[in-house]
């Protein structure tokens, strides 16, 4: 959450300094999602992920780590440019979008860990984790037209 509100301070400032900066970003994260939703669907999906005996990070490890962690970056400046208003409904969208997430996106981050334990004993064949790759490419892409609006 604060990285965040750490990217909203930053992007508002230059959104009210360069107003046309926010509609360049969102069409940039419009190509980022598109690109993630093209690697997920042609990731590999041989092998398997052997667990090397390493120990997890602790939850302060896991939450400091956001702030170098190059995918979270670029997620949060995704969400802030391409699911907030321009201009005016800025701020108002962006305090929205925060709440929503992180309401949301709390307990669905629980609800993954669960389900993901159970969908991967699923995934047990090299073709149902094709498929399951291309639903969740395809989930992406029906979120696009949100950032078209």
């Amino acid at each position: 959450m604060s990285l965040h509100l750490a990217v909203l301070l930053g992007l508002g400032a230059l959104f009210a300094t360069v107003p046309i900066l926010h509609q360049v970003l969102k069409y940039f994260a419009l190509a980022y999602l598109l690109y993630l939703a093209y690697r997920l669907v042609t990731s590999p999906v041989q092998g398997t992920h052997l667990d090397d005996g390493r120990k997890p990070m602790t939850l302060i490890e896991a939450a400091l780590f956001q702030w170098i962690n190059p995918k979270s970056w670029m997620s949060t400046i995704t969400l802030c440019s391409a699911f907030t208003l321009g201009g005016e409904g800025f701020w108002l969208s962006a305090f929205l979008g925060v709440l929503v997430f992180n309401l949301v996106g709390f307990p669905a981050s629980f609800t993954w860990v669960f389900m993901g334990a159970a969908i991967s004993k699923k995934l047990n064949t090299d073709k149902r984790k094709r498929r399951f790759n291309w639903f969740m490419g395809s989930l992406l892409l029906v979120s696009l037209p949100m950032i078209l609006r």
